[in-house]
C-alpha cells in the first residue's frame, strides 16, 4: 500500500503523524472498539516507516488511552465514547520564569473561572527556558510535546515569538492555538494557524484614572528588553496620547537589562537614581514589571498586571470574553483550516485591585 498522503504532506514527526491517522481510523470506527492493532512489522510495512517510529505512534495512542497492552497478545483498540464530548487540551508557556511571567499568570486564571465548561480538560505545562529566545530549547520542549498524552490541541502563550518559533510550534501532530501576540506583530497570509489575542483599553482607563485623581504628571515604567515589540510600542503610544488628552504632563523610564532577570536586579538601583525625577511626579505605572520596595517617598504606583508580594494596585481586566473566544477556538480546532483564523477580542479593565488571589496550577 502506498504512503499516506496526509502523512506525506502533513506536519510533525512521523509517530505523531501516523498515530494521528490511526486516531482518525479509531474514533470513524475503522478500527472497531475491541479489534486487535496489526503487528509492528504489518504496521510498519502499511505506512512505509520504521518499526521504531510505530512504537513511538502506539506509545502516544497508549497515553491518549486509546489503546490497551493485553499480555502476550498485542493491542487492543478501547476507542473513544465521542458522545461524551470531551476535549483534552495543553496550555502551554516557555519562558525563563514562565510561572513569574504577568500575562501567563493571568492566562492561568482562564480554566478556573466559574462556568467553565466542565467537558475541557486543561493541562498545564510551563517549561524554563535560558534565554528569551532559544530555538535550540525550544524545539527539544515542542519534542516533549508530541508525546504528551496526545491531546486535541495545545494552546501556546507565543513570549517572545517571531514567524520563526511560530513556524516551529505548527509542526506539532495536533492543532495549534496561539493565545496572545507575536513579537514582531506581524501578519502571514501564506500560512495557516489559528491565533486569539486580547485587545485592552488600559491606557484610556489609566489616564481616565490619574485624572480623576487631580493627578498632573505620570512616568511610565518601560523595560528595554520589551520595547522592541511592536504592541509595546503602540501601547505607549496610546498612552501618551490618552494622558495628554486629559491634560497631563507624560514621561518615560527605560529600565536597561537584556532580559526580564538583569531588568529586575537593576531596576532598583535606576529608580534611586532617578529618585528626583520620580518623587516629582503624581503616578508611576508599569505594564511589564513589579516594582520593588523604595527607600524614598514616591508617588503612588499601579501595575497592570497582579504581582503578589507587592502590595503594588493592579488593573483589573474583564476577560470573559477571551475566554469565551477561546473555548471556541477549541471546539472548532479540528476543522481544516483553509486560511489563518486570528481573533483580536477586546477585554476592559473594570477596575483597581490592590489584594493578588492565589493561583493554583494542578
Amino acid at each position: 500500500m502506498g504512503k499516506d498522503k496526509s502523512i506525506m504532506e502533513g506536519s510533525g514527526s512521523l509517530s505523531g503523524m501516523v498515530a494521528s491517522k490511526i486516531e482518525k481510523d479509531i474514533l470513524s470506527g475503522r478500527l472497531a472498539s475491541g479489534s486487535f492493532l496489526k503487528s509492528s512489522r504489518e504496521m510498519a510495512a502499511i505506512y512505509e516507516v520504521s518499526k521504531t517510529v510505530i512504537g513511538d505512534a502506539i506509545e502516544i495512542l497508549a497515553q491518549k488511552n486509546l489503546i490497551l497492552r493485553l499480555p502476550r497478545k498485542g493491542f487492543i483498540v478501547k476507542g473513544k465514547a465521542q458522545q461524551e464530548g470531551m476535549i483534552d487540551v495543553l496550555l502551554f508557556a516557555m519562558d525563563r520564569e514562565p510561572g513569574k511571567s504577568a500575562f501567563v499568570r493571568e492566562m492561568l486564571r482562564l480554566p478556573q473561572t466559574p462556568g467553565t465548561d466542565a467537558r475541557i480538560n486543561f493541562t498545564i505545562r510551563l517549561a524554563c527556558s535560558q534565554s528569551e529566545h532559544s530555538n535550540a530549547r525550544l524545539e527539544e520542549e515542542l519534542l516533549r510535546l508530541e508525546k504528551f498524552g496526545y491531546p486535541d490541541c495545545v494552546i501556546i502563550i507565543p513570549i517572545g515569538f517571531t514567524r520563526r518559533e511560530m513556524e516551529m510550534c505548527l509542526k506539532l501532530p495536533y492543532p495549534v492555538i496561539f493565545l496572545g501576540e507575536f513579537d514582531d506583530r506581524g501578519s502571514y497570509p501564506d500560512l495557516k494557524y489559528r491565533q486569539v489575542y486580547p485587545e485592552s483599553d488600559s491606557s484610556a482607563f489609566v489616564a481616565g484614572y490619574a485624572a480623576e485623581k487631580r493627578y498632573r504628571s505620570m512616568v511610565k515604567v518601560i523595560p528595554e528588553f520589551a520595547c522592541d515589540a511592536q504592541y509595546v510600542k503602540e501601547s505607549n503610544r496610546n498612552l501618551r496620547t490618552a494622558a495628554e488628552r486629559a491634560g497631563l504632563a507624560y514621561s518615560e523610564l527605560l529600565i536597561p537589562g537584556r532580559n526580564q532577570k538583569e531588568a529586575h536586579l537593576l531596576m532598583p538601583y535606576i529608580l534611586e537614581r532617578e529618585k528626583a525625577r520620580l518623587q516629582a511626579a503624581d503616578l508611576l505605572y508599569s505594564s511589564w514589571m513589579a516594582f520593588p520596595k523604595m527607600n524614598f517617598p514616591h508617588p503612588e504606583l499601579l501595575n497592570h498586571f497582579a504581582n503578589p508580594g507587592t502590595g503594588v494596585p493592579w488593573l483589573r481586566i474583564d476577560y470573559t470574553l477571551l475566554f469565551e473566544q477561546l473555548v471556541k477556538e477549541i471546539r472548532n480546532c479540528r476543522k481544516t483550516l483553509t486560511k489563518s483564523i486570528i481573533r483580536k477580542v477586546p477585554v476592559r479593565c473594570i477596575g483597581i485591585d490592590s489584594v493578588p488571589p492565589g493561583i493554583e496550577i494542578i
